[in-house]
C-alpha cells in the first residue's frame, strides 16, 4: 500500500503566512534603501537630530528598528550584528571624529519626557564618517579653515524689524538652582521657564540697543519634538512674508547632556561675580546624514556671521562662547545668509544663568551690526 502524506490545512496556512511575512520584509528593506532627496517628511532618531533625517515611506520599520536595537538602519551589517554579535569584532576601532572647530566634550543628548514621541532615543553625537561622507568632511574642514572674520558690520537698515528670534524646540528648559544632581529631562510649556523666556530677554536687550526685533513665541513642539524644524519653517516663511525687512534669523535653543557628562562649572563662566551660561553657535551644511536637502543653506555665509559673533563674545568675555559647531543638518538656515542657531546654556545650567548669557549675546550682536 502506498501512503500519501497529507499536509494539514493549518500547516499550509502557517507556511503561507511565513512566506508573506518574508516578502513584506524584503519589500520594506528595498523601499527604505531607495533614498529620496525631495521628501520632506521627518522621522525621528534622537532628541536633537531627528529633524534632519529623511526616508521614503514606509518609515515605521526604520523607526521600530532603531528604537528596539539602538542601531541605525543605514548600515545593513547592523541587521546581521543584531543576530550575530561576533561580527562586530571584525571592525577596526575608529577614533571619534568631528567637524567641530573644537566640540569640547562628548555630548549626549537629553531625552524628552513620555509625552514626546517614544522613538526618540538618547544617542552620542554621530561620528563624522556616519554623518557626512569622508570626502565632504575634509572639504568642509578646508572651507572652514579658509573663512576669515572681517571687521565690516552687518547692515541692518530700513523700516520694520531686522532680526527675527524664534524657537524650533520651544519647550526646552533648564535645571532649577537647588536641584540635586546635574541632569533630568527638561521640557516645559511654561514660557516663563523655557527657552522662550531667554529669547524674550535677548529681544528686549537688542531693542534697548536700537536693534529692531521680531520675537516669535510660537510653540513649535505641539506635534512633538521631531516636528520642531518643520513647523518653525512655516513660521519663518509667514513672518518673512509679513515683514520683508527681516535680514537676520536666530533660532534659540538650549543644549542637553546625559547625566555625569558635564557639570554646571564646565558649562558656565563667571562675569562680574555672577555665573553665566556658555553659548554655542551651530551651523548646518544641509548635506543631511542620509540624503541632502533639496534647498540647502549657503552655509559658508552663515558661518561668517557665527564666526563674527563668537569672536566678539570671546573678545569681550573670554570663554563665554564655545567653538562653532558645524553639522550636516539644515536647521532652516537656507532662509537667509544671516541665519544661525544658538545653544544658550544647557540642562546643567539654570534659567537665570541663560538669561544672563542672553544679555551678553545682545551686546555682541549690537556691536557687529549697523
Amino acid at each position: 500500500m502506498v501512503r500519501i502524506k497529507v499536509i494539514k490545512l493549518s500547516t499550509l496556512i502557517y507556511y503561507i503566512l511565513v512566506i508573506i511575512l518574508v516578502i513584506s520584509i524584503i519589500f520594506s528593506v528595498v523601499k527604505l534603501t531607495d533614498k529620496t532627496k525631495d521628501n520632506e517628511s521627518v522621522p525621528t532618531f534622537s532628541a536633537d537630530n531627528a529633524d534632519e533625517y529623511k526616508f521614503d515611506e514606509p518609515n515605521w520599520f526604520i523607526r521600530a528598528w532603531n528604537f528596539i536595537t539602538g542601531k541605525k538602519f543605514k548600515d545593513p551589517k547592523n541587521i546581521l550584528v543584531f543576530e550575530m554579535p561576533f561580527i562586530k569584532g571584525f571592525d577596526e576601532v575608529e577614533e571619534e571624529e568631528s567637524i567641530t572647530v573644537s566640540r569640547g566634550s562628548d555630548a549626549k543628548r537629553d531625552v524628552p519626557p513620555d509625552d514626546y514621541e517614544t522613538e526618540i532615543i538618547l544617542k552620542n553625537e554621530p561620528k563624522i564618517s556616519e554623518e557626512i561622507e569622508d570626502k565632504d568632511a575634509e572639504e568642509i574642514k578646508i572651507k572652514v579653515s579658509s573663512i576669515q572674520p572681517d571687521e565690516q558690520p552687518i547692515p541692518l537698515t530700513g523700516e520694520g524689524p531686522q532680526v527675527m528670534i524664534y524657537h524650533s524646540h520651544s519647550r526646552e528648559s533648564y535645571r532649577e538652582p537647588n536641584m540635586e544632581g546635574a541632569v533630568q529631562t527638561f521640557y516645559t510649556v511654561d514660557t516663563n521657564k523655557n527657552v522662550i523666556k531667554v529669547g524674550q530677554v535677548l529681544s528686549n536687550e537688542l531693542r534697548k540697543k536700537g536693534v529692531p526685533v521680531l520675537h516669535d513665541t510660537t510653540d513649535h513642539e505641539v506635534e512633538g519634538h521631531s516636528k520642531g524644524y518643520e513647523l518653525s519653517l512655516k513660521t519663518i516663511n509667514r513672518c518673512k512674508k509679513e515683514n520683508s525687512s527681516l535680514k537676520m534669523f536666530i533660532d534659540i535653543h538650549r543644549d542637553g547632556f546625559k547625566e555625569n557628562t558635564r557639570t554646571p562649572e564646565q558649562e558656565t563662566i563667571e562675569i562680574d561675580g555672577k555665573r553665566v551660561a556658555k553659548v554655542m553657535v551651530v551651523i548646518g551644511t544641509g548635506k543631511g546624514q542620509y540624503s541632502a536637502f533639496k534647498d540647502r543653506p549657503k552655509w559658508e555665509e552663515n558661518y561668517k556671521l557665527a564666526l563674527k559673533l563668537t569672536n566678539k563674545l570671546n573678545e569681550k568675555y573670554p570663554g563665554l562662547a564655545k567653538p562653532i559647531y558645524v553639522r550636516s543638518g539644515r536647521y532652516n538656515q537656507h532662509v537667509s545668509t544671516n541665519a544661525i542657531l544658538i545653544e544658550v546654556g544647557s540642562n546643567v545650567t539654570t534659567l537665570e544663568e541663560a538669561e544672563r548669557a542672553a544679555v551678553y549675546i545682545a551686546e555682541g550682536i549690537s556691536e557687529i551690526v549697523e
